[in-house]
This record gives C-alpha cells, sequence and structure tokens, in this order.
C-alpha cells in the first residue's frame, strides 16, 4: 500500500513539474512575441517620424505661438491705417494657417499678405489678417487686388457684425487657388431657425489686378467686378453696424490641402482701396 502511494506521488510530482515547464515556456514565448512586436512598432514609429521630417517645412522656433485672437503692433503700418493685424492660431472649417502679423506687410499704400510654407506650433503654413480699426453700416466699398493661385489657397475680403456674433457675413470677395477664374459673393444669414445665403459665382479673365466694388444699403447688397455689375440681392440685407476682414487662408474643406503643384509664398495684395459708409464708429 505504501509503495503505491509512494509511485503516485512520484508520478504526481513529475506530472506538475513539466506543467510548470511547459507554462514557463508558453509564457516566455509570449512575452518574446509581445518584445518583437514593440520592437517593430517603435521602428515603424521612427520610420513614419524621419519620413514626416523629410518632408516637412522648416520650423520657426523663433517666433512665439499665440492662442489668442488680438491685434498686434507690426512696424511699418502708417499711423492713419485704417487697418489692424490680428494674430490667431485656430480657425474654422480644419483650416491649416496661422495667422502671423510677420506675414503682413504695409508697402507703398498697399496691403500684401503673404503666406508661407513653415511651422509655427502645430500648423503648417502661416499667413496674414487684417481687419478695419471701424465698424461701418451702409456704403460703398472698393479693392484693387492681385490675387496668388494653387490648390489650398483661400483670399477673401468680408464683413462680420460688430457685436460678437456668427451670422451675418458679407463676402464682398472670394476665389480658391484651384480656379483662380472664378470669383465669389456671398450673403449668409438665418432664415428662421436656419442657415440661408444668397451667393454668385462669375468667371474671370485671368490678370494682375481687378477692381472689386460693393454697395450696400438698406434694400439691397450689390457687387461689381471690374465696372460691371455681378449680381444683386434684397434678401434679408444686414442693417447692423459691420467691420472689414481681409485675409488669406490656407485649406478647409472648399479650398482642400496645398499639393505638389501650390507654390510658396503666396501673396494676396490690396493695392489700394475706399470705403464710404454712411455711418462708421471705432470699434
Amino acid at each position: 500500500m505504501l509503495n503505491k502511494a509512494f509511485k503516485w506521488l512520484l508520478i504526481s510530482s513529475c506530472a506538475l513539474l513539466l506543467c510548470s515547464v511547459f507554462i514557463i515556456y508558453v509564457i516566455e514565448s509570449i512575452d518574446a512575441i509581445l518584445s518583437e512586436q514593440a520592437e517593430g512598432s517603435e521602428h515603424a514609429e521612427r520610420e513614419s517620424k524621419s519620413a514626416q521630417a523629410k518632408t516637412a517645412p522648416e520650423s520657426q522656433p523663433d517666433r512665439p505661438v499665440s492662442t489668442d485672437r488680438h491685434d498686434v503692433a507690426v512696424a511699418g503700418i502708417p499711423e492713419n491705417s485704417p487697418w489692424r493685424v490680428i494674430e490667431l492660431s485656430e480657425s474654422h472649417d480644419n483650416q491649416l494657417q496661422y495667422y502671423s502679423p510677420h506675414n503682413v506687410n504695409f508697402d507703398d499704400g498697399h496691403v500684401a499678405i503673404t503666406t508661407h510654407e513653415e511651422l509655427i506650433g502645430n500648423k503648417r503654413y502661416t499667413s496674414g489678417m487684417v481687419e478695419s480699426k471701424h465698424a461701418y453700416l451702409y456704403g460703398k466699398f472698393s479693392f484693387v487686388i492681385g490675387v496668388s493661385e494653387g490648390k489650398g489657397l483661400f483670399p477673401a475680403i468680408w464683413l462680420m457684425p460688430a457685436e460678437n456674433k456668427a451670422l451675418p457675413e458679407i463676402d464682398i470677395f472670394e476665389m480658391i487657388g484651384s480656379a483662380p477664374d472664378e470669383f465669389y459673393g456671398v450673403v449668409h444669414y438665418m432664415d428662421g431657425s436656419a442657415q440661408a445665403r444668397d451667393f454668385f459665382k462669375t468667371k474671370v479673365a485671368r490678370k494682375d489686378t481687378y477692381l472689386i466694388e460693393f454697395e450696400w444699403t438698406r434694400e439691397s447688397l450689390r457687387w461689381f467686378i471690374d465696372g460691371e455689375c455681378k449680381f444683386e440681392t434684397s434678401k434679408c440685407v444686414p442693417d447692423e453696424p459691420m467691420y472689414l476682414i481681409v485675409n488669406q487662408a490656407v485649406g478647409g474643406q472648399w479650398p482642400g490641402v496645398p499639393d505638389e503643384n501650390t507654390l510658396f509664398p503666396a501673396t494676396f495684395i490690396l493695392k489700394s482701396w475706399a470705403v464710404e459708409p454712411e455711418w462708421s464708429q471705432p470699434r
């Protein structure tokens, strides 16, 4: 009886030992597989970062990054200029630019907004924005402009409410760089509880400069290009003070992302302008 018990104990011990060895083998195998996967993932990440580094624009570490929208004092801006320069890091519609004061230049009465492919913060491109120092109500507005082209570029001249709200909005001039011979004018407004718009699109001849004119009365909005009236609407004409914005955005759902054919730097220029409001007031 004792002999049988000893044999059973010996067999049980051997079986337990074999099970332990097998478990240790399985654990070590799993650990080795996980280590290989981790190394592979780390290697892939290094390769990805290396590839991005080869194609990424040069960083600009000497330029501080601002997360607030504010106007900035810029050297060279005339004291009597109607414009103030805006610094802004974030924009709507998944746009890709950082609005930097370094990208706005005032020279011989011109306002030049130049877009660069360069890193500022988490933005791959820098561009420029100016706003009017005054808000206006009704009047005539005219601009002589020069545009560049290339997918992803989005120059615009527009009016926004002096009161801090999103609508109404009047786009005096818009185009996208992939279709530089198509100009747009738009009024965005609320129709009851829904957002609505009225707009036009027109073909233009390719040339160095264009005359963009806009008339805003109590009854209607009228757009002119090179002296020809292109569109008139009386739908929801804004009746509140609004201020001017001139900028060149990059990217977003409509313009798309710049491609290899988009040349940088790209400049949107106001060669001259005239504002004749019925009413104006400093903002």
